[in-house]
């Protein structure tokens, strides 16, 4: 019993950390939703790449006396990125599910909340199912990690050089 209770107060609390996500971020959260069906590939490559080496990172800058603080702060935002990816998993599935369902007679607008919650529960039933559900959670997880990853590295095109960036500076003054 206490394994049922500590799962269901886990998708709950799942729930409420999706609902304050999207009350807060409601357009970034549907950014990196449509950013993760572009070009999947590479994301998960990438997001493999992250789960692996970002432990081993911070476990190498924790020898350091100096890299305490960075190390915490990067397995802070580890965990929570590891947390959040359901999250985002979900609205993936929701989206799939109740968006694609949605007629055109029916012009009705779902809330994102709603579309959150339902693939939320989905993804947590699929991630339960015994010997198969830790793999549907590894593939979630590799590829918001991927996602994010290449939203944060800059484009070839978005890079300035050091002369481009005086020169806008000579403009500036």
């Amino acid at each position: 019993q206490a394994w049922i209770y500590s799962k269901i107060i886990g998708l709950f609390a799942l729930l409420l950390v999706g609902t304050i996500l999207i009350s807060l971020f409601k357009k970034k959260t549907q950014e990196i939703t449509q950013k993760m069906w572009d070009d999947p590939v590479p994301k998960i490559l990438w997001g493999v790449l992250l789960l692996i080496a970002t432990p081993i990172a911070a476990f190498l800058i924790a020898l350091t006396i100096i890299g305490w603080p960075l190390t915490l702060m990067l397995m802070a935002i580890y965990i929570f990125l590891l947390y959040i990816s359901k999250i985002f998993i979900g609205l993936l599935i929701g989206q799939k599910i109740l968006v694609a369902k949605k007629d055109n007679k029916n012009k009705k607008e779902i809330s994102l909340i709603w579309i959150m919650m339902l693939g939320v529960f989905i993804f947590f039933v699929l991630t339960n199912i015994p010997y198969i559900g830790w793999l549907f959670s590894l593939i979630g997880i590799i590829w918001f990690l991927g996602t994010v990853w290449q939203m944060i590295l800059p484009k070839k095109s978005d890079k300035i050089t050091d002369k481009q960036y005086a020169k806008n500076q000579s403009k500036n003054i």
